[in-house]
């Protein structure tokens, strides 16, 4: 049984860019489509105009494990208010990944603090850093966790960390 992972589709009050269209359906069929699990575009969807594939999403929490299912949905108008639109079948969770951000925005995964590539982990979420320090800005410390569908996406390199 899957449980729904809703993407927002604009990006939410208090963010600079409040109301503008987030793009995470079309990176995230882009995504799906890199990976070769959508044989073809979707009606409406232009995937090379998209910039930033979303391979994961950030999750408060930690109920997420490799191997759930999840439906992909976003909201049809106001966000708890409106009704869902399932964007496309239910997805595998490849790989999770706990994470945490700090009040000064330092960022650890699986316990080792990302220095070098933050701009990697913003951009697998489908968003620029600019974006991303701010989507996350009012919410730290935060606590949750990375649930990815890209099996390329491998935070666990020594590259990503320090320790």
């Amino acid at each position: 049984m899957s449980r729904p992972i809703m993407f927002s589709k604009v990006f939410l009050k208090g963010h600079p860019k409040e109301g503008v269209p987030t793009l995470f359906r079309d990176g995230f069929l882009k995504c799906l489509y890199e990976m070769k699990l959508l044989e073809m575009p979707l009606p409406n969807v232009c995937l090379f105009n998209i910039p930033i594939p979303k391979s994961h999403t950030i999750r408060a929490g930690h109920r997420w494990k490799v191997g759930d299912f999840f439906s992909p949905r976003e909201w049809s108008g106001k966000p708890y208010r409106s009704k869902q639109t399932t964007l496309f079948d239910d997805v595998r969770v490849e790989k999770v990944y706990d994470t945490r951000i700090t009040d000064d925005f330092r960022i650890f995964v699986d316990g080792f603090e990302i220095i070098n590539h933050i701009e990697d982990l913003a951009h697998n979420d489908g968003l620029t850093l600019h974006d991303f320090m701010f989507w996350f800005a009012k919410s730290l410390p935060f606590d949750g966790q990375i649930i990815c569908w890209n099996k390329d996406v491998d935070y666990t390199q020594s590259k990503y960390y320090f320790k």
